[in-house]
């Protein structure tokens, strides 16, 4: 289950600029489509430079994915329309292209087991 996504695009003096994603929509398994209408600054940055990560967090510990790839504002009307079905005051969309995923679940068995999650809440402390 995904709790939270975000994105991250570049700042103009490299400091990372991350906001909520949890507007996402798959068209494959390499292409997203964000609804851009209110990304002010994600659209500068991506203006210069097209790279993203985007983060598939879960409340389970070491559940998601963590994915790298490239970003275009599109006035693609097949994307428009997309969007549109779910937020249609919306006038663009930002198409992402997936490079790189890579499953957290991977660093599962990395973790001490006095750091995993004992259940819902917080992970146990050490």
């Amino acid at each position: 289950m995904t709790d939270f996504t975000a994105l991250i695009t570049l700042r103009p003096d490299g400091s990372p600029h991350l906001v909520g994603a949890w507007n996402l929509l798959p068209i494959d398994p390499r292409t997203l489509i964000l609804s851009g209408e209110r990304y002010v600054e994600t659209r500068r940055n991506l203006a210069r430079d097209p790279r993203v990560w985007i983060l598939v967090a879960s409340r389970e510990m070491n559940a998601g994915y963590r994915l790298a790839g490239t970003a275009l504002e599109s006035h693609d009307p097949a994307d428009i329309d997309l969007v549109r079905r779910y937020w249609p005051r919306c006038s663009f969309a930002i198409r992402i292209t997936i490079d790189r995923v890579e499953d957290l679940a991977y660093w599962r068995n990395l973790v001490p087991p006095t750091h995993k999650q004992a259940g819902p809440g917080p992970a146990t402390p050490p």
